[in-house]
């Protein structure tokens, strides 16, 4: 089994207790977006795609600063993929 099947399957079990991973990361993109105004550091909207992105880049800093850990990779994966997915809705 491959680390995107993988991934996809994890993201097809998640979405049974979290509901859709687009629901979520439209929730998350606004909820960053009101608190970064909130502290004045930003003045644009803060996307779906953006929060997948930015998740990404959450787990490379995890795998580049620990230990391995098969998760950062398959999760990275996986916001790669809604990511992509985002953009091209």
């Amino acid at each position: 089994m491959t680390i995107l099947t993988e991934a996809e399957e994890i993201i097809e079990g998640k979405s049974e207790t979290h509901g859709s991973p687009e629901d979520s990361f439209e929730r998350i993109a606004h909820y960053w977006t009101t608190y970064l105004e909130i502290e004045g550091k930003t003045d644009s909207e803060i996307t779906e795609a953006d929060v997948a992105d930015m998740l990404a880049l959450f787990k490379l800093a995890r795998a580049q600063s620990g230990r391995y850990n098969e998760d950062d990779y398959r999760d990275r994966a996986g916001y790669v993929k809604f990511a992509n997915d985002f953009r091209h809705d």
